[in-house]
């Protein structure tokens, strides 16, 4: 009588590494991301670090390529400065001296100014309106140092006029009440309304007494 295996097999070498080939096939990956997939799907470490030594020396795998390609993508995609692009590729799990590196070639080849710049002209163009403060904020936000965003706003706010002759723009200086925080310009409304509103209510005393 023959014997009924039950069961599944365990997963060979070679199904190991079709699973990080397909996956590769879809999007590109970094060495860790691959290194968590397939230990997610089961493989003990010893199978993951095989199976990242075939793709390594097949070259499907590369963390110096995948970087360079990552911030080409991502600065043609968004402009962004040094600190943003850092945090997104260090997130992807490449090495930190892979990321320093890539850093290094990648502004090279285009200025953080030239970035910002292009974040400006961008800015504007999506509101009729843009304060100096709000258009400073995106700028930070896209991971531009101080040193870059005053290079680049310095020239709106030295003239004194509103409009950017470098980039031909408009924009309004901004009020003080664009850099306060919310809960002051409350209060400072507040104040002003009860101020506004003293000489009503003393005339309103006055012509009762005089009633």
């Amino acid at each position: 009588m023959s014997r009924r295996v039950t069961g599944k097999a365990a997963p060979s070498p070679d199904q190991w590494l079709h699973l990080a080939v397909r996956a590769l096939a879809r999007s590109d990956r970094t060495t860790a991301q691959i290194e968590r997939l397939l230990a997610a799907k089961g493989a003990s470490p010893s199978q993951v670090r095989a199976a990242i030594r075939r793709l390594t020396s097949l070259r499907y795998l590369d963390d110096v390529a995948f970087a360079a390609r990552w911030a080409d993508r991502r600065l043609a995609r968004m402009p962004m400065g040094r600190a943003r692009l850092q945090a997104e590729l260090l997130a992807t799990g490449c090495p930190e001296y892979i990321v320093h590196a890539t850093l290094r070639a990648t502004y090279l080849k285009v200025s953080e100014r030239d970035l910002a710049l292009h974040v400006v002209t961008m800015a504007e163009r999506t509101s009729s309106v843009k304060t100096y403060a709000r258009v400073a904020r995106l700028l930070s936000q896209r991971g531009f140092d101080e040193d870059t965003i005053e290079t680049v706003m310095g020239p709106l706010l030295r003239t004194g006029d509103s409009k950017f002759e470098v980039l031909g723009s408009k924009f309004r200086k901004p009020r003080t009440s664009d850099l306060e925080p919310s809960s002051v310009r409350q209060s400072r409304f507040s104040r002003q309304s009860r101020l506004s509103q003293g000489p009503a209510i003393a005339a309103g005393t006055f012509m009762n007494n005089a009633g």
